[in-house]
C-alpha cells in the first residue's frame, strides 16, 4: 500500500511540476535586440528567450551559424520583423511558429523613400507589408502594439502564465508611454530643423515626433546613390540651409563626409538598433534617448 501511495505521489508531483512551467519555456527565439528587449520584459519571471542577432551584427548582412540555425529549428516561437530585414532565415519559413511582426495588426506602417525625402504613411498594415520601412520599433507606438501582440501570443500558448505576460506587458507599455511622452517634450523645438540622413533607418522615429528630413544620400544600407541622386542632393543643400547629417554606423560614408566637409554639416551617428546598449529593462529608454540627443544636437548646431 505504501509503495503505491509513493508512486501515486510521485505522478502527482511531476505532474504538477510540468503543469507549473510551459513545455517550451526555453523555446523562444528573437532576432534584434528591440524584439528581444520586448519579449524579456513580457517572460519575465517565466523563461528568457534566445536572440540570434548580437553584438555589432546588421540584420541587413547576417549569416547564422550551424549552432544558430540549430537553435531556429529547435524553437517553438521565432519572432522577428519582416523577410526584407531578417533575409537570413532558413528558406520556406510560412511555419506558424514564424512570426513576423511586421504583419501585426494596428501597426503605422510607412513606405520606403524613392527620392529625396520623399515617404508616405501606411496606416494599413496588411497591404504593402512587402514595400515597407521595417524599422518599425523606433516609433514607440509601435513598440507598444507589438508588446500587446507578442503578450497574445504567448497567453495563448501558455495560458498558466497568462497573468504575469498580461502584467508584464501593461508595465512594458506603461514605461514606453513615459518614454515617448519625455521625447515628445524634449522634440518639440526640432520640428523646423532642416537635416539630412545617411540613409532613410530613421523615418518612424521621425513621423511619431513630427520630425522631417529633407534628403537621403543613399535610398537603403545596402543600395549605393545613384550620380544623378548624388547631383540632385548637392542642388537641394546649395538651396536650402541644412545643419547636419545623421548616419548609423561607426562612421559615416565617404560620400557623406564629402558632402558634410562641403556643405559644413555636422555629422552626428546613432545607432537605430542600440548595439552598444546593455539589454535590460532600460534598454529602450537608452535607444530612444540616444535618438532624442542625437537629433537635439542637430537642433543646438544651429
Amino acid at each position: 500500500m505504501r509503495a503505491h501511495f509513493i508512486a501515486f505521489f510521485t505522478v502527482v508531483l511531476a505532474v504538477n511540476i510540468l503543469l507549473s512551467r510551459p513545455l517550451w519555456a526555453y523555446g523562444v527565439v528573437t532576432t534584434i535586440a528591440p524584439l528581444q528587449f520586448i519579449a524579456q520584459q513580457v517572460m519575465k519571471g517565466v523563461a528568457e528567450p534566445t536572440q540570434i542577432i548580437t553584438g555589432y551584427h546588421s540584420p541587413h548582412h547576417f549569416q547564422l551559424k550551424p549552432s544558430q540555425r540549430h537553435a531556429i529549428a529547435k524553437a517553438d516561437l521565432v519572432l522577428y520583423v519582416s523577410p526584407s530585414l531578417e533575409s537570413f532565415l532558413p528558406a520556406g519559413h510560412d511555419d506558424e511558429k514564424y512570426i513576423a511582426l511586421i504583419h501585426t495588426r494596428g501597426l503605422i506602417l510607412r513606405s520606403l523613400p524613392t527620392s529625396l525625402g520623399h515617404k508616405s504613411l501606411n496606416h494599413h498594415p496588411h497591404s504593402g507589408v512587402k514595400a515597407a520601412d521595417p524599422h518599425i520599433w523606433l516609433a514607440p507606438y509601435n513598440m507598444k502594439i507589438m508588446a500587446q501582440e507578442i503578450s497574445r501570443i504567448l497567453m495563448e500558448k501558455d495560458p498558466a502564465h497568462a497573468a504575469l505576460y498580461r502584467q508584464n506587458s501593461q508595465s512594458l507599455i506603461q514605461q514606453i508611454t513615459k518614454i515617448e511622452q519625455n521625447a515628445a517634450d524634449i522634440l518639440d523645438n526640432m520640428k523646423k530643423v532642416a537635416f539630412v540622413v545617411e540613409h532613410p533607418a530613421y523615418g518612424y522615429f521621425e513621423e511619431q515626433f513630427d520630425l522631417h528630413h529633407i534628403g537621403h544620400v543613399k535610398p537603403t544600407e545596402d543600395i549605393p546613390p545613384s550620380a544623378k541622386h548624388i547631383k540632385d542632393l548637392q542642388n537641394m543643400l546649395r538651396q536650402t540651409p541644412v545643419n547636419c547629417l545623421i548616419y548609423d554606423k561607426s562612421r559615416p560614408s565617404r560620400t557623406s563626409q564629402a558632402l558634410a566637409a562641403r556643405y559644413n554639416l555636422k555629422l552626428i551617428s546613432v545607432d537605430p538598433l542600440g548595439r552598444q546598449l546593455p539589454l535590460d529593462g532600460n534598454y529602450y529608454t537608452h535607444l530612444i534617448n540616444r535618438h532624442v540627443q542625437a537629433f537635439s544636437t542637430c537642433e543646438q548646431s544651429l
